[in-house]
């Protein structure tokens, strides 16, 4: 290395130093993020799922602009975290309206109307309003994702309930009122009872 540092116009210091180093300058690469949360932060989301039901309809993928915790760790360490703590995504279901005691109304509602109007003449004097329903919703009913613990039976949880605002249109077969609409109320739907 002195006859290097003689022959050139650099100090043997620098040629040691350019011996010993890399040819090529390699920068600090930054230190990738771990996919695992702190426990700290495990407590903070396990609080936020915890705190209210309807932090379980929040999408993962924001999870980290609502926990300031959360903001630095990608989604990747945010989904671990999720299956860490037990938690899965499911769609929220819909009951179906057309159960067995509805079925069994609909059948002695019929006998019932046959039993009272027997004859064809009777049914064009009375009105009846013997249509299927038409709901119109006023809000998106599009695919829901939820997030359920894996201790928890999806058919029983609340939040997988729907809860629409829609209305129903129904209108007469019969009658003198033959054509006419009216619109089902709210608070009543197409249950035994309302039958």
């Amino acid at each position: 290395m002195k006859e290097i540092a003689v022959r050139t116009p650099y100090t043997y210091q620098q040629v040691q130093h350019a011996s010993e180093t890399p040819v090529t300058p390699q920068k600090s690469k930054p230190r990738p993020y771990s996919r695992r949360l702190s426990p700290y932060q495990l407590d903070q989301l396990q609080e936020f799922l915890d705190d209210e039901p309807a932090n379980r309809d929040v999408p993962w993928q924001d999870l980290r602009y609502l926990l300031p915790c959360l903001y630095e760790p990608g989604l990747d360490a945010v989904k671990t975290a999720m299956q860490d703590l037990g938690y899965y995504k499911t769609t929220k279901k819909k009951s179906p309206l057309n159960t067995p005691a509805v079925r069994q109304k609909r059948v002695e509602m019929c006998q019932y109307l046959l039993e009272r109007y027997p004859e064809p003449d009777d049914w064009l004097r009375c009105p009846i309003a013997f249509s299927d329903e038409t709901f119109v919703m006023t809000f998106d009913r599009g695919l829901r994702l939820v997030t359920i613990h894996e201790l928890e039976d999806p058919k029983t949880f609340t939040r997988l309930l729907h809860k629409g605002n829609g209305r129903m249109f129904w209108s007469f077969i019969c009658g003198p009122y033959k054509g006419s609409g009216f619109v089902y109320p709210r608070d009543i739907s197409a249950s035994s009872k309302s039958y």
